[in-house]
């Protein structure tokens, strides 16, 4: 995945951004969230993967990816409803956002967990960092949200790789991010 601060198109090393953002604001409480959004565009089907970094009340770092595949399933007629071959391919879709979001977790914690350690290191103060990774399906059990059919699924495919993990209506912070990123 090709990396660049969000608004910039700068390229960047994600793990050592991360790292920096954590050190340059280690006074602060850190947050760190992970989120994958996904929109169907002619034949393709456009991802958009955020890493944001809340620095206790003075803003936020965003970081984005932005991945291109060949379209996952048929342009769905929502006059005529959704039909297997629908579900299936949301289904597919929803488990590839799941996984760029453990990917990049696998990438990102032990970012985190070596800051941790280093201003232990350095401070001798532990320096404890908030992290979440987001699925951008919704749990509410609205049947107007196909996606919380999946909710269940991409959740627990999340947290048995060995992340925290929350969905709509309680992750708002980079699947916000994620679903901007997702669309333009």
């Amino acid at each position: 995945m090709k990396w660049k601060i969000a608004g910039t198109g700068v390229p960047i090393n994600l793990k050592r951004m991360v790292y920096e953002t954590l050190k340059d604001n280690s006074e602060k409480e850190l947050e760190v969230y992970i989120a994958t959004d996904s929109q169907q565009e002619g034949k393709k089907t456009q991802f958009g993967t955020v890493v944001v970094i809340k620095m206790g009340n003075k803003g936020c770092r965003v970081f984005v990816s932005r991945e291109k595949m060949y379209r996952i399933g048929k342009p769905i007629d929502k006059r005529s409803g959704f039909d297997s071959e629908d579900y299936a391919a949301l289904r597919r879709r929803l488990m590839t956002e799941a996984t760029f979001v453990i990917d990049t977790a696998n990438k990102i914690l032990p970012v985190v967990e070596q800051f941790e350690l280093d201003h232990l290191m350095e401070t001798g103060e532990e320096k404890s960092v908030y992290f979440m990774t987001e699925i951008d399906a919704n749990t509410d059990g609205n049947p107007k949200h196909i996606s919380n059919r999946y909710a269940k699924e991409m959740l627990g495919y999340v947290k048995a790789a060995g992340f925290p993990c929350q969905c709509k209506p309680n992750s708002v912070m980079a699947s916000n991010a994620a679903d901007i990123y997702a669309k333009s």
